[in-house]
């Protein structure tokens, strides 16, 4: 995440953040798995609200669930072969 911040006349500070991308592409074959497991912690976090939960349990429970699923995309488990 890049993050920057400037200060206003008046006092004021903007303050801009971004994601920063990696160029990372699944391949083909495991497009549809990483999608069903993206709607589902997506539906995770949208059970969480309707439940009331407050925003910041939610969006941090959120963050870490996200970034431990991006990281298993990334860098799976060695799949064993069967043969």
């Amino acid at each position: 995440m890049l993050c920057t911040a400037a200060c206003l006349p008046g006092g004021s500070v903007e303050v801009n953040g971004k994601v920063v991308g990696v160029d990372y592409a699944l391949k083909r074959e495991f497009i549809g798995e990483a999608i069903g497991r993206l709607e589902e912690h997506l539906k995770l976090s949208d059970e969480a609200f309707s439940k009331g939960e407050s925003w910041e349990s939610i969006a941090r429970e959120h963050a870490a669930r996200g970034l431990r699923l991006l990281l298993g995309l990334i860098y799976p488990e060695p799949r064993l072969s069967r043969g």
